[in-house]
C-alpha cells in the first residue's frame, strides 16, 4: 500500500525547505500506521487548472522524523506523517507539468477518488490509501515520467532563489 497526498502548500514548502513531513488528520494517520505504506505520492493542482492534478513526487515513507527536519510550532505532532527526502527512492518528477501529463494523471486518479475531486481535496479527502491493484496500473502508466532524487532537486530550487 502507498498513500495519495494532496500537497496544497507545495510551492511554499519547497521554497522554505520545509520538507520531510506532511500534516494530515489523526484518523487518517491511524489508518496508515496500521499498515504503513512504502511511498507517499504527492500531487498538486496546477495553477489555473482547478479539478486537475499534477504528479509531483514519490517519497519514501518514514515512521519517525527525518534528521535535519526544520521545526514548526504550528504542527500537532499527532497529525504528522514523515518521509525521507534524502532517500534515493524519493524522487521529484521532472516532466509532469505538460497538458498531456496533467490530463493523464487526472484521469487515472479521478476514477479512483471521485469524492476527493468533488471536495477539491479538503480535509480527509487530501489523503488516501493506494491499494496494490491500483498501484500496478499506476506504475505502468507513469513509467514515462522521469524524476530526480528529491533532496537534490529541492537543493537546486533553493540555490536558484
Amino acid at each position: 500500500m502507498d498513500v495519495f497526498y494532496y500537497w496544497k502548500d507545495y510551492k511554499n514548502d519547497i521554497e522554505n525547505d520545509m520538507v520531510g513531513r506532511f500534516v494530515s488528520t489523526s484518523k487518517k494517520l491511524e489508518e496508515m500506521n496500521q499498515c504503513p505504506p512504502d511511498y507517499i505520492w504527492a500531487f498538486k493542482t496546477p495553477e489555473g487548472r482547478k479539478g486537475q492534478v499534477q504528479l509531483i513526487a514519490r517519497l519514501w515513507w518514514a515512521k519517525t522524523e527525518p534528521q535535519g527536519l526544520k521545526p514548526s510550532e504550528k504542527i500537532n505532532i499527532g497529525s504528522v506523517m514523515y518521509y525521507q527526502p534524502s532517500d534515493p527512492r524519493s524522487i521529484l518528477y521532472n516532466n509532469t507539468d505538460s497538458d498531456e501529463a496533467i490530463t493523464h494523471v487526472t484521469e487515472l486518479l479521478k476514477t479512483k477518488f471521485p469524492a476527493a475531486f468533488r471536495s477539491n481535496f479538503h480535509g480527509e479527502n487530501g489523503v488516501h490509501a493506494l491499494d496494490s491493484n491500483f498501484l500496478t496500473t499506476f506504475y505502468k502508466e507513469i513509467a514515462q515520467y522521469s524524476g530526480t532524487q528529491f533532496r537534490s532537486a529541492v537543493a537546486r530550487v533553493l540555490l536558484s532563489k
